[in-house]
């Protein structure tokens, strides 16, 4: 598994970010059944790799893409008043 950058979950769209964040649940899902279920070693070290900020870094980009698009469609575009001559 390789890390997630922002700026590439920041060029998705909503419904990719969602996609994306319900896979690496899913997958950390599994992980965690097979460390119950006393499975090999190596599934176990890849919790730590899979619980990485990944999670944590879709959630934060999801929600600044939904505040700005709220910011934005509720406040006009501001028009500068430029006093000087």
């Amino acid at each position: 598994m390789q890390r997630v950058k922002a700026h590439e979950l920041r060029r998705k769209d909503e419904k990719a970010l969602t996609d994306e964040l319900t896979k690496q649940r899913k997958d950390l899902a599994a992980l965690r059944v097979s460390k119950v279920s006393s499975q090999p070693q190596v599934k176990l070290s890849k919790i730590r790799v899979s619980n990485d900020p990944k999670l944590s870094r879709i959630i934060t980009i999801c929600i600044v893409c939904e505040k700005g698009y709220r910011q934005s469609s509720y406040y006009p575009q501001r028009k500068e008043n430029h006093l000087g001559p």
